[in-house]
């Protein structure tokens, strides 16, 4: 049987508190079209990265147009968050939310790949 890619609900984030805390955050990784915002979770025990998606309304008013990006995101964040974080995953408990910045709906791929690049970023910065 091969490696389960599964991701589980206790690894996304869900705290109005924490995730109001990541907007006013200034620590952050841009690989355009995603910006990942991130912070340190002091009050967590646990050494966890949760992570939260968000589109603006603003650039798609229509809620299916966000829900396929959001989707798109989730996705690839799913098939590429362990190779990245699995050194950093038993040290730290981060919270992170990747927010799309472009106006018109890209490709997965192009979005897989701004993925990657800004997860590498945050590795490199937080180690």
């Amino acid at each position: 049987m091969g490696r389960k890619f599964t991701f589980p609900s206790s690894l996304r984030l869900k705290s109005k508190k924490q995730i109001e805390a990541l907007f006013t955050s200034n620590d952050a990784s841009l690989s355009y079209p995603i910006l990942i915002k991130y912070s340190e979770d002091i009050t967590s025990s646990d050494s966890f990265i949760k992570v939260a998606f968000t589109v603006p309304k603003k650039n798609f008013p229509n809620a299916t147009d966000r829900n396929r990006i959001k989707r798109l995101m989730k996705e690839s964040y799913r098939l590429n968050w362990r190779q990245i974080f699995e050194e950093i995953n038993h040290k730290k408990n981060l919270n992170l939310i990747l927010i799309y910045l472009d106006k018109k709906e890209l490709s997965y791929s192009v979005i897989e790949v701004a993925l990657k690049k800004g997860l590498e970023k945050l590795k490199r910065s937080l180690t």
